[in-house]
């Protein structure tokens, strides 16, 4: 019985080192990557892209405008019409969500790299 228990004991150890060692090397590579990035973003090139990406949020930003006047304008629409209509709103909604996020990415990308390292000092600390 005391054998299978320093077995069991042996075994979660293992397992919980090759987790970490596991972690680590994710932590690594999430850390690492922050440099890469600022690199990129302080380009001509990538602010260039921003204002392409921000013009074209704007652009859908009134469109969702223009369609949410023409319901209340409108509001007869029938039982095909509406349907029709909610799905140009989601589809409007989510292209502009889907650009706003590219626009966030390179932040969060460097904030989830200031996490990494935070986690991974916390780790070899430990």
């Amino acid at each position: 019985m005391a054998n299978a228990r320093a077995d069991f004991n042996a075994l979660v150890k293992e397992k919980n080192r090759q987790k970490l060692v596991s972690q680590k090397t994710e932590l690594r590579q999430v850390a690492q990557s922050v440099v890469p990035m600022h690199a990129v973003t302080n380009s001509a090139e990538w602010n260039f892209f921003l204002s392409l990406i921000q013009t074209k949020i704007e652009e859908l930003a009134g469109i969702l405008s223009a369609l949410q006047e023409s319901q209340v304008l409108d509001p007869s629409f029938d039982h095909a019409g509406l349907a029709s209509y909610k799905a140009q709103m989601m589809r409007v909604a989510e292209q502009k969500r889907t650009l706003e996020m590219i626009l966030e990415l390179p932040s969060n990308i460097m904030k989830d790299g200031e996490k990494a390292r935070f986690a991974l000092h916390s780790i070899e600390e430990a």
